[in-house]
C-alpha cells in the first residue's frame, strides 16, 4: 500500500466518524427540538384558554360585584347617591341565590391563569359565605328565627369581602386586555 491510499483510507475514516458524530448529535436535537416546540405550543394552548376563561368569567363577576354592593348599600341604611332613604327591608336582590351560583361559577379557577390565586381566595370566600348561609337556614327552619340577626355581621363581613375581591379579580383581569 501506498502512502497516499492510507491517507485516503484515514480521511474516509474521520469523515464516517464526524458523519456518525453529526448524526448523533441531529437524532437528540431533532426529538428535543419537537418536545421544546410541543411544550411551546401547549403553553399557548394554556394562555388561551385562560384568556377565554378570564373574559367569560367579567360579566357573572360585574354582577356579582354590583349586588354586594347593593347589598351592603342597603344594609348600611343611608341614603342612595340620588339622596333617596334606603332600608333593609326594601331590598329585593337576593344576594344569597347568588352565592349558590357562583360557588359553581368559579371552580373553573384552575384554569383561570394569572388571576388564579385571586380567584381562588374569591371563591373561598363564596364557599364559606355558601356555609353561613346554610347554618342559617337550618338555625331558621329549627325555630330560631333571630338566626339572621345574630348574623348579620358576618353576612355584611363576608360580602365586604366578596365585594372588595371580585373588584380586585375584575380589574386584574381589565389591566391584561
Amino acid at each position: 500500500m501506498e502512502f497516499h491510499e492510507i491517507n485516503w483510507i484515514a480521511t474516509a475514516a474521520w469523515v464516517q466518524a464526524i458523519g456518525s458524530i453529526i448524526a448523533i448529535g441531529i437524532a437528540i436535537w431533532v426529538p428535543f427540538k419537537l418536545a421544546k416546540d410541543s411544550q411551546k405550543k401547549q403553553e399557548a394552548e394554556k394562555i388561551s384558554l385562560s384568556r377565554v376563561v378570564q373574559v367569560s368569567l367579567l360579566p357573572d363577576l360585574y354582577r356579582l360585584r354590583s349586588c354586594t354592593k347593593d347589598f351592603l348599600d342597603f344594609q348600611s341604611g343611608g341614603k342612595s347617591f340620588l339622596g333617596v332613604n334606603r332600608s333593609p327591608e326594601d331590598f329585593d336582590e337576593d344576594f344569597f341565590s347568588l352565592v349558590k351560583e357562583y360557588a359553581n361559577i368559579l371552580k373553573i379557577a384552575s384554569k383561570s391563569g394569572v388571576i388564579q390565586e385571586q380567584l381562588t381566595e374569591l371563591m373561598s370566600i363564596v364557599l364559606q359565605t355558601n356555609e353561613l348561609l346554610a347554618e342559617n337556614t337550618r338555625l331558621q327552619r329549627d325555630g330560631y328565627h333571630a338566626a339572621w340577626t345574630n348574623h348579620k355581621d358576618l353576612f355584611i363581613e363576608a360580602a365586604e369581602s366578596i365585594n372588595e375581591l371580585s373588584d380586585k379579580v375584575i380589574l386584574s383581569i381589565e389591566s391584561l386586555y
